[in-house]
């Protein structure tokens, strides 16, 4: 695997961060792809059942527990774009997520944090 794809899109979108040359390019490209989407399954319906259940929403703790879900959806969104495209966060940053990905990560310890002191 080569650190960095530096082929062009053809079509002009952002490439993706493997050549696939190799078979275990796949592999991790579809381990990418499932650990994103299991993180955005299991926290979106997490989302949904606290926005469904009324005895949820009635409680002290529905906000955090909302947050850190929506936050966890993003999160897991956010893998998609870091783990399968071609992203280089640090300078010189080439098709960065501007750290929204630290950003929600840091929301989640925070909503961590919060929820201990109620």
């Amino acid at each position: 695997m080569s650190p960095v794809n530096t082929t062009a899109s053809s079509h002009g979108g952002i490439p993706f961060a493997f050549d696939f040359d190799l078979p275990v390019e796949y592999v991790i490209f579809i381990y990418h792809l499932l650990f994103g989407a299991m993180a955005v399954l299991v926290a979106g319906t997490v989302v949904v059942g606290i926005l469904i259940t009324r005895n949820l929403r009635a409680q002290n703790r529905f906000i955090f527990m909302l947050n850190t879900s929506i936050s966890d959806t993003m999160s897991g969104f956010s893998v998609y774009y870091l783990c399968v495209f071609d992203v280089h966060e640090i300078y010189p940053q080439r098709n960065s997520t501007y750290y929204i990905l630290t950003s929600l990560l840091g929301v989640n310890i925070i909503t961590f944090l919060c929820a201990q002191i109620e």
